[in-house]
């Protein structure tokens, strides 16, 4: 992972998910780019202002956002690489337009590998599911994307949960998850909801298959587990809980999906697991 791009509307959430960017940059040596998005408030009819007026506020706000930015980066206390090979490099990037439309263009001119973004709302995955930046910028921007709640706080990541519907990808999605929790010595649990018992043999042997291909790897690290509930949300919801997990990878093959597994009434739900970040992988 060479670049990780995190969007900054300097709120504490925002600046949060930056730990998070520095805790993974560290560890895979990437570059970060801070990027920051405004606009400037113009009246129109007979009081528009002079278009000299109008490109010396663009320029002192975009140089104003700069400056703050370039502030954040200095008061880190440490970023170094974990190696030690040097000091994490961070670009700046101000661009003025609406934050999704401004996040999408920069995305499309540089080649990032993940996007992590704060969620903000009264349990943060409310905000992230019902019409935030962060919701948008997911649906226009396919590449893999890590949603940091505003009460999350960055302890590790020592067990993460990829969310299974036996999806044509799961080994792809599993060999990148396996390689990210090499990397924190986590473990990773393979988990898949069943909510009809009437297809449980029928699901227990995929899992079984899947599971197959991993033969090679310590049982400590890698573990498939199926559970069953009539709800597949109350089903991850509980396993979240009783298992303290720090990250939930999904892959939505649509829009559709992200809202049939955090449908409007989970989202109340998800307020006692505002602290369990999400990674949204697109393939």
């Amino acid at each position: 992972m060479k670049s990780i791009l995190v969007p900054i509307d300097f709120s504490a959430t925002s600046i949060n998910a930056l730990h998070y960017a520095i805790a993974i940059a560290k560890k895979l040596r990437s570059s970060i780019t801070l990027f920051n998005s405004f606009q400037v408030p113009i009246t129109t009819g007979i009081n528009t202002p002079p278009v000299e007026y109008i490109e010396t506020l663009t320029e002192e706000r975009e140089q104003d956002h700069k400056n703050r930015l370039q502030k954040i980066i200095d008061d880190l206390e440490d970023p170094f690489y974990e190696d030690q090979s040097g000091k994490i490099q961070f670009v700046i990037q101000v661009l003025q337009g609406l934050a999704t439309d401004m996040i999408e263009e920069v995305s499309e001119l540089e080649d990032f590998d993940m996007i992590i973004m704060g969620t903000s709302g009264a349990s943060g995955f409310n905000e992230f599911l019902w019409g935030s930046i962060t919701a948008h910028v997911m649906d226009r921007i396919h590449i893999p994307m890590m949603a940091i709640p505003e009460k999350a706080q960055f302890q590790g990541f020592r067990h993460l949960v990829y969310a299974t519907d036996f999806q044509d990808q799961d080994i792809e999605n599993i060999d990148y998850l396996k390689v990210f929790c090499e990397l924190f010595d986590a473990e990773l649990t393979i988990l898949h909801v069943n909510k009809d018992e009437k297809k449980a043999s029928l699901e227990s042997k995929k899992l079984h298959q899947l599971e197959e291909n991993y033969w090679f790897t310590p049982v400590s690290q890698l573990h498939f587990k199926l559970i069953k509930n009539k709800s597949a949300e109350k089903g991850l919801l509980t396993f979240l809980k009783e298992n303290n997990i720090d990250l939930i990878a999904v892959m939505p093959q649509h829009r559709g999906f992200i809202e049939g597994i955090f449908h409007s009434s989970v989202c109340k739900r998800l307020t006692y697991h505002s602290d369990t970040p999400v990674l949204v992988m697109w393939h």
